[in-house]
């Protein structure tokens, strides 16, 4: 007897979006195509097959401002439905966020899917009608932003654990393939490979 195939609702539209932050302005542009049209958001758009989610947050915020923009580190991923109006069917979508800056002084011009793009003074944005979602995704922006530029260098990377320098222990008859399993086994979190009496061909080769 043929089993009945769920109806399984489509997977979630993957996308990217930009924050990009300028002094005291945040980027924004104003949509001319549904199902968003007239309406101010962040740069940003679909993932293309294949493509890494932050060159896709960069490509979709060149092709809609004209700006090319310096990714800087990852706000969050926000997950939303929107339930369609009129003609537009629904759909579930799940963006990556990503924190930016402008890497010339050049100003946005309006391109790709946009009618306007403008830099907005932060304490303008109430004039603007963008969502609840995306105002609490620019205050995590602007909170990163400041933890990032903070004493003017980024946050220093914290390594937990144990970290674990390999050499080969010749009168011991141990590699560094025994003694990097040994070490993740006793929970180191990092092992770096030396040899200082080997050449880079002989390193790689080992590596």
């Amino acid at each position: 007897m043929k089993q009945k195939t769920p109806n399984l609702p489509p997977p979630p539209v993957a996308a990217a979006g930009v924050v990009a932050l300028d002094g005291n302005s945040v980027l924004l542009v104003r949509r001319d195509k549904d199902p968003a049209r007239e309406q101010w958001s962040f740069p940003g758009g679909s993932i293309h097959p294949g493509e890494r989610t932050a060159d896709a947050a960069r490509r979709e915020a060149e092709e809609e401002t004209g700006l090319r923009l310096r990714i800087l580190d990852v706000i969050g991923i926000y997950d939303g439905i929107y339930s369609g109006s009129g003609q537009q069917p629904g759909f579930h979508y799940c963006v990556a966020n990503f924190l930016a800056t402008a890497e010339d002084g050049r100003e946005p011009r309006a391109q790709s899917n946009v009618s306007d793009a403008r830099w907005v003074p932060l304490d303008q944005t109430d004039c603007y009608t963008i969502s609840d979602a995306m105002r609490t995704t620019l205050a995590h922006a602007v909170e990163l932003h400041r933890q990032l530029t903070d004493s003017g260098a980024r946050r220093a990377v914290r390594v937990e654990g144990l970290y674990v320098i390999t050499g080969e222990h010749r009168e011991q008859r141990r590699s560094h393939l025994d003694v990097t399993r040994g070490a993740v086994a006793g929970g180191a979190r990092l092992v770096q490979l030396r040899e200082k009496h080997r050449d880079t061909g002989e390193l790689v080769r080992i590596a």
